[in-house]
């Protein structure tokens, strides 16, 4: 076996005995050298010392870009898995309406299932409702920022460390490859979501519709929450009352609308631009949020995500973390509702922000302790929840 370098190797004989009986040769030059005697050489020289590339100190993962990840780390997030890595029971399905994602890098290709459908036969990974295909297309790329935030695979030394870090991954394109979300694509996504029996749909996407357009979509999402299914939405970057925009005005019992915080640790301030109001329940990080790089690759350009989207990705992949311990979809957002850190507006005299709830900034004793200490009392055999009957808010 030879190796093309300044130090060629020569020969390796007795590969299989102790290494003190071991000979190898590497070759200078001309000049064979007997590898035992290299201790003795050095100390004549000096050192040489390589580095290894392993795990980051805060997230506990060696994903080759988890040290600008922040925002998790502000959140603590490595902590967070490791407590919920002791409680894992399952694998939550999470889908998410926006634009397609490329399965086939790395972050996305472990999260690639074929999907049951109670209609009959499978979904395979995701589905574009423009083609009526699973063929997903990416060329506008909100979808990967999202799910990348949300859920790219950990631990895989590429790219970045999801939220979540064990979903089975659902991505239903609604939204085309100029941006473009018509209300029947996400009205069809929907059904679909039911169809598979996702636990959680992912929705960073906001309507203004007229009174019959919004008639539909609340039937639709009515009827998506009494199948069990929980629905995070984004409450939109217009600096205004979110309640006139859906999904995030519909509410419910198994709905939560997420807005931004600003980029700071030390604060928990609405983000000048974000949507607030009484149907808003929850604020995370949402400037400047690492999602990737371009091209996938590691000399790419560093993208970063900004708005009530990124925001909804980080609070969907802390809704993940709690069902994949047990948690039902049901139950998230009592949970989620019941420990916050509240928050205030950049200029409060000016413009005026408030929100139903408050920061979610603290997932490892605000939720995750939080439900474990739930789980203890309620714990159970498995049943499925009954049917609930949902009205907006």
């Amino acid at each position: 076996m030879r190796i093309s370098s300044a130090f060629a190797l020569a020969s390796l004989v007795g590969a299989g005995a102790p290494p003190r009986d071991t000979i190898v040769f590497l070759k200078s030059g001309d000049d064979a050298v007997d590898i035992r005697e290299l201790p003795k050489m050095l100390e004549d020289i000096e050192e040489g010392y390589g580095k290894a590339y392993g795990l980051d100190e805060d997230l506990h993962v060696n994903d080759y870009d988890a040290g600008r990840q922040k925002h998790l780390k502000w959140m603590e997030m490595g902590e967070v898995w490791k407590l919920a890595a002791t409680k894992f029971v399952r694998k939550p399905k999470v889908a998410v309406m926006d634009s397609g994602i490329n399965f086939a890098i790395p972050d996305f290709d472990p999260l690639f299932e074929d999907h049951q459908k109670q209609s009959g036969g499978y979904l395979q990974g995701g589905w574009n409702f423009f083609t009526n295909s699973p063929i997903l297309t990416h060329k506008y790329n909100h979808g990967t920022q999202v799910c990348k935030i949300l859920a790219a695979k950990s631990n895989n030394t590429f790219g970045i460390a999801g939220v979540a870090p064990e979903v089975s991954l659902v991505p239903l394109q609604v939204i085309d490859d100029n941006g473009v979300a018509p209300l029947s694509k996400l009205m069809a996504a929907l059904n679909m979501a039911i169809d598979v029996k996702v636990d959680i749909a992912t929705v960073a996407i906001g309507y203004n519709l007229t009174t019959a357009q919004r008639g539909l979509l609340w039937e639709a999402l009515r009827t998506v929450q009494q199948n069990g299914i929980l629905v995070v939405s984004a409450a939109g970057n217009s600096h205004e009352d979110a309640s006139a925009i859906l999904p995030c005005g519909f509410g419910g019992p198994l709905g939560i609308c997420v807005t931004s915080l600003m980029d700071k640790k030390s604060s928990n301030v609405l983000s000048i631009f974000s949507n607030f109001g009484q149907t808003v329940d929850l604020a995370t990080y949402g400037v400047r949020v690492f999602s990737g790089r371009k091209g996938d690759v590691r000399g790419g350009r560093p993208r970063t995500l900004t708005g009530t989207s990124a925001s909804t990705a980080i609070a969907a992949g802390i809704a993940a973390i709690m069902v994949s311990m047990d948690v039902e979809p049901s139950m998230v957002k009592s949970l989620m509702l019941a420990r916050y850190d509240p928050v205030t507006s950049k200029y409060p005299i000016r413009h005026p922000q408030k929100i139903r709830g408050g920061a979610n900034q603290c997932p490892q004793d605000c939720q995750i302790r939080h439900s474990l200490a739930v789980l203890e009392i309620t714990r159970a055999p498995r049943q499925r929840p009954p049917r609930v009957e949902v009205s907006g808010v």
